[in-house]
């Protein structure tokens, strides 16, 4: 109970806690997508390879063993950058193109729904919020159900292909480092997030069911396009009949089924 003087705090439904998991794995998966921390190798084995991201390459005096050129390789650079031309078709895999398929698709998705939950908390526009609130609790459901999806995908895909002999030289000592398991982090509270908004929209389904028709066209009028009040047209009824100058003993009432009035 609220003390006196005191306003009542705001219950902290479904949508209030699915944003802040939508944006605790938004901010995983930026984490995720920039760093090139995917796959790395051990200190101890002294590779030539030492780690790489969806973008990025790095490599200690590396020779290519299919190039003519005997070019060494080093630091780290972009993986459509000029100095790995020559090894772009070897370090970009057709499955790690899927891969940052994925994850794009992912990472675009979570972004949309980090807006669309931005709105929805602040209910703005107002007008929108009352009307289709189905409709954006039911879109934000699928941009968080997308972005779960798209990230399973990747890291399944990544994870079973990143050992690959035909990709990297000595896969054994290569290991999963942590912008791998950002991507797994950001999956679940994605997935999280998408049953919260899930329950919140059965729940606000369930509600407009048990609505009456007229009550919710009532409450959708109350506030026009423009921000005025609206009012439905009422049906008009007669005016009732004038009195008459009668004696005390008779009275005259109104009648509602005739609009006029009856003498009794």
């Amino acid at each position: 109970m609220a003390a006196d003087g005191e306003k009542p705090k705001a219950k902290k439904g479904p949508v209030f806690y699915g944003g802040i998991l939508t944006f605790i794995g938004g901010v995983l998966l930026l984490m995720s997508f920039s760093s090139p921390y995917w796959l790395q190798s051990y200190e101890i084995a002294y590779l030539d390879f030492k780690n790489m991201g969806l973008w990025e390459f790095c490599f200690f005096n590396f020779r290519f063993p299919n190039s003519q050129h005997d070019h060494k390789f080093n630091g780290c650079h972009h993986v459509f950058s000029d100095e790995y031309r020559i090894l772009r078709e070897w370090i970009l895999p057709a499955w790690l193109q899927a891969v940052q398929a994925f994850v794009s698709l992912a990472f675009l998705a979570s972004f949309s729904a980090q807006i669309v939950v931005s709105l929805m908390l602040m209910r703005w526009p107002l007008v929108l919020w009352r009307r289709f609130q189905y409709e954006t609790t039911l879109t934000t459901f699928f941009f968080t159900v997308s972005t779960a999806v798209s990230l399973f995908l990747a890291v399944a895909v990544f994870g079973g292909r990143c050992w690959d002999r035909s990709w990297l030289m000595y896969p054994n000592y290569n290991y999963l480092s942590w912008s791998y398991y950002m991507a797994i982090f950001s999956l679940g509270f994605h997935a999280l997030a998408s049953l919260l908004f899930g329950m919140h929209a059965y729940q606000v389904r369930q509600q407009q069911a048990l609505q009456p028709n007229d009550y919710r066209l009532e409450q959708l009028s109350q506030v026009g396009s423009l921000g005025y009040p609206y009012y439905a047209p009422s049906i008009a009824t007669p005016s009732p009949t004038p009195y008459e100058r009668v004696d005390d003993n008779h009275v005259y009432v109104p009648d509602p089924s005739v609009g006029g009035s009856q003498r009794y």
